[in-house]
């Protein structure tokens, strides 16, 4: 053997204990994680449709588990019993033991047989909608949830990344994306589906009625770009009065008053301009409650005040946080266009928007914005009145 042989077979042989210890501490650091972090977790049903997919899931992982400890078994048993020995350096030559390869061919098709039945039978019957339920279409946007609320009261209700349902009824959700492909997934309440531009998808939730008051996690599962681990979003149970006094809170717009504050900064930086706000403009309003103008750009800010994060649900939505991303979102999420979050800047005009390169990821910098660029104050200004918070 050569010197460079041998050196090759030190380096595979150090690369494969550098491999083995690196998969020992993932293990060791994921089996360390507080029960307070596991914010998604799909062995901890707590609705219909996760449940159901818990009880096909265990009895494979038991079958899978067997079998696994069977064939270590047997590999390790017949490894010691046919080892080599002096005097035993070539064993008896078999050509096969026919009966026994027909076993092993055909007792894991009638696994696999099994299972796929009872896989299909649950896919049906995860599929289609329910009488009386209540129906959200989901909109899969760069890098955020949309929820549209169309049937509970004949009005639309818009929010972003927080979704509010009431305990104890179905959820029929129709999914759809405006830009690339997206994967909706709330583990403990039903399995994920793919969110696809040009093609609607369906699904559905049902939360325990036990589970009023719970908050669950989600997030999207199918990479959409380089805010796709940041793409998250919170399920409020509620009960079926709470969720009632939710809706009817989200319905009105701001009062003329509010909107003439805001339209002093909306002048300026154009907030509007993505943003959909209710009461800004009765013709827009008229148009988005009747379905026929979409929410194109921004999550709509009618009552942001009421929820508990933003930014993809990223962010806590407390002063400090909301301020601080108003006047420099870049710095604070990565985006798509080759720098953190970056939108094109607005040009001399002051349009963010325009027909060849249009805004539909993240938000400007303003605290670099060519046309005015914008003071910390200000934005601390802005963040106060979006919060509801008085003038000190």
């Amino acid at each position: 053997m050569t010197q460079r042989s041998v050196g090759r077979g030190r380096s595979f042989g150090s690369r494969r204990k550098l491999g083995a210890l690196a998969g020992l501490f993932a293990l060791v650091a994921a089996g360390c994680a507080k029960a307070s972090d596991k914010q998604q977790n799909g062995l901890r049903p707590a609705g219909k449709g996760a449940r159901d997919i818990y009880h096909l899931f265990m009895p494979f992982v038991v079958i899978a588990v067997l079998v696994g400890l069977g064939v270590m078994f047997a590999t390790v048993y017949f490894a010691i019993k046919y080892r080599e020995r002096p005097g035993n350096e070539n064993p008896r030559q078999v050509h096969g033991n026919t009966k026994l390869e027909i076993t092993w061919t055909i007792l894991p098709a009638l696994i696999m047989i099994v299972m796929a039945v009872f896989t299909v039978d649950l896919i049906w019957n995860q599929a289609g909608s329910h009488p009386g339920s209540l129906h959200v279409t989901v909109t899969g946007k760069q890098w955020w949830w949309e929820f549209d609320y169309t049937n509970n009261t004949g009005k639309q209700v818009f929010t972003a990344n927080e979704l509010h349902i009431p305990a104890g009824r179905y959820i029929d959700f129709s999914l759809r994306s405006d830009n690339v492909i997206h994967s909706f997934w709330i583990p403990s309440l039903n399995g994920k589906k793919d969110v696809m531009p040009g093609h609607l998808n369906t699904m559905w939730v049902k939360a325990d009625a036990s589970d009023a008051g719970k908050v669950f996690y989600g997030q999207c599962v199918e990479y959409c770009g380089l805010s796709h681990a940041d793409m998250r979003l919170k399920v409020f149970v509620d009960s079926p009065a709470d969720f009632q006094k939710w809706y009817q809170s989200q319905l009105p717009g701001w009062t003329p008053t509010e909107v003439a504050t805001f339209n002093k900064w909306n002048s300026t930086y154009q907030c509007s301009g993505c943003h959909y706000i209710k009461g800004v403009d009765a013709t827009t309003d008229k148009a988005v409650e009747k379905g026929t103008m979409p929410i194109d750009f921004g999550p709509n800010l009618t009552h942001l005040d009421e929820r508990t994060t933003f930014a993809s649900a990223k962010y806590q939505l407390t002063r400090d946080n909301l301020w601080q991303w108003i006047y420099d979102a870049p710095a604070h999420r990565a985006g798509e266009f080759g720098k953190p979050n970056e939108c094109p800047k607005r040009g001399a005009n002051g349009a963010v928007h325009t027909d060849k390169d249009p805004c539909h990821v993240g938000m400007p910098s303003f605290k670099n914005d060519p046309v005015e660029p914008m003071s910390p104050d200000t934005a601390k200004q802005i963040a106060d009145f979006l919060l509801g918070i008085p003038k000190q």
